[in-house]
C-alpha cells in the first residue's frame, strides 16, 4: 500500500480482502458497514419469516 494507505500501489493486486481491510480501517468502518447492510439484512429476515413466494 502507499504510505497514506488510501490507494494501492500499481504492483499490488486488488483483492476483496484488501478492500475489506481498508473499509474497516477507515473512520467509522464497522459502523458504516453495519448501517449500509441493515436494510438488506432486514429484507432477508422479513422474507424468510413471511415466506417469500
Amino acid at each position: 500500500m502507499s504510505p497514506s494507505r488510501q490507494l494501492p500501489l500499481d504492483d499490488e493486486p486488488a483483492s476483496i480482502a484488501g478492500a475489506a481491510r481498508q473499509a474497516l480501517e477507515n473512520p467509522g468502518g464497522p459502523t458504516r458497514i453495519t448501517v449500509a447492510a441493515a436494510p438488506t439484512a432486514a429484507f432477508v429476515v422479513a422474507n424468510a419469516l413471511g415466506g417469500l413466494t
